[in-house]
């Protein structure tokens, strides 16, 4: 976690929009100026939402100082600052090395919340057993795919043949073409509504894809309705490794933790970090933005 801090607050933003679910705007580093265009203040993490009725706007400062020891009284007392100039009607301190005795008691008088964000060693009992391993996914396709074309594309789908070969595909609107074998890996990974087993499996059956689509081929450029192609999916699953458990907690009560993770198969590490929080009962984990696979 770097000493300046933004890590800590990426962390903490990523954990509060998790936790606070839609309707909440949360938004880091948010800067402050005056009537003249001078900025004169820059907020952690700023929170705006509504409660029924009511509106609210948080503040959550982040303090990553680990020469420097326990966050001081004097750290508390600009907070309560803030909070009356900008009137915020909750103002929380987040700190890397818990706080003084002097800045706890500060925050009871002042009323400015205190949370912690420190390495443990593994994930929170309040989260339960949670298992990550890495599914891996590989898809082939068996033979060649149907393509259902408009009427007004037969011509053109006449001299590309029986067999098109190498097309590219994407639905109206995006920005880049896949290939076919790319385009069904990244529907069968996205749709919730595909069933995985649970363990190593090679599944035959028959892709189906329908919607305004686009599929290119060469410099053709061709309308799609939709797809068909008989397939194999080939799901394998790796066991995973914790390296790094940081948990984010309040009085004692873990918040969420962010969870440093480090798989290993035969061709490949995979080195991702993910967030663990749990709202309305439910264990939420999410993968966070750092991902990295490093070839063998």
């Amino acid at each position: 976690m770097a000493n300046d801090g933004r890590a800590l607050e990426q962390l903490v933003a990523e954990l509060e929009k998790l936790l606070l679910g839609t309707g909440f705007n949360v938004t880091p580093n948010q800067k402050v100026f005056d009537e003249e265009g001078n900025q004169i203040a820059e907020f952690d993490v700023q929170i705006e939402g509504h409660v029924g009725s009511t509106s609210f706007k948080w503040l959550i400062e982040c303090r990553d100082r680990p020469s420097e020891g326990p966050a001081p009284s004097s750290w508390i007392q600009h907070l309560a600052g803030r909070k009356q100039l900008f009137q915020f009607d909750k103002v929380i301190a987040v700190s890397t090395t818990g706080f003084s005795p002097a800045a706890k008691q500060a925050a009871e008088t002042l009323n400015i919340s205190l949370r912690g964000v420190a390495n443990v060693e593994q994930i929170s009992l309040e989260f339960g057993t949670i298992e990550f391993r890495l599914r891996a996914l590989k898809v082939s396709v068996r033979d060649f795919a149907d393509y259902d074309f408009p009427g007004s594309a037969r011509d053109e789908v006449l001299q590309l043949g029986s067999a098109i070969a190498e097309p590219e595909i994407r639905y109206v609107g995006e920005p880049d073409f896949l290939t076919l074998h790319q385009f069904i890996l990244r529907e069968l990974l996205q749709n919730p509504n595909v069933k995985e087993p649970a363990s190593d499996q090679s599944k035959m059956y028959t892709y189906e894809q329908h919607g305004d689509m686009e599929l290119r081929v060469g410099r053709r450029l061709l309308p799609l309705r939709g797809l068909i192609a008989p397939i194999t999916a080939h799901y394998s699953y790796h066991p995973t490794t914790a390296l790094s458990v940081k948990s984010y907690a309040e009085d004692g009560r873990v918040i969420g933790e962010e969870v440093a993770l480090s798989t290993e198969t035969d061709a490949e590490i995979v080195r991702t970090t993910v967030l663990v929080t749990k709202r309305n009962g439910d264990v939420l984990v999410v993968q966070n933005t750092s991902h990295e696979v490093i070839r063998k």
